[in-house]
């Protein structure tokens, strides 16, 4: 009888440290669950962004940004490669060429850990850095 309570006790203590050990690799379903929720999060922050911009307000729009970048530094490289965009494009229309160029760079860096290929959206970052160094060795 008291091998199969320590069989059980066994078992037990093998799913906690298996438990533990997904939670620090990031691999448990709470964890992939917070990921899907900063994902979330940032897109909706990115939108609300995008209509800011279109509307010129500036600095909500830059809040709203910074916000988007910190969420989804956490779980998408595309979404954080948006983010660094939107800023950048800010940064431009201010004639602030300087600190859109490493913005736009550090965009650029990100497209390898992309969760999907964007050729276009590559081409576009890639126009809008070589625009604003350009601007900047004028």
């Amino acid at each position: 009888m008291w091998f199969l309570a320590a069989f059980f006790l066994l078992i037990f203590l093998f799913m906690i440290v298996d438990t533990l050990a997904r939670i620090r690799a990031g691999t448990d379903p709470w964890s992939r669950a917070r990921q899907r929720k900063a994902a979330e999060q940032a897109d909706n922050l990115l939108t609300q962004a995008e209509a800011r911009l279109l509307c010129d307000q500036d600095a909500e729009a830059e809040v709203l940004l910074q916000s988007a970048l910190g969420k989804a530094e956490q779980c998408d490289a595309l979404l954080a490669s948006q983010a660094l965009d939107g800023l950048a494009r800010l940064r431009i229309r201010h004639g602030d060429y300087a600190s859109a160029v490493p913005l736009l760079e550090r965009a650029v860096a990100l497209e390898e850990q992309w969760p999907v290929s964007k050729p276009n959206y590559v081409a576009l970052l890639n126009r809008m850095l070589a625009e604003a160094r350009s601007h900047l060795g004028s």
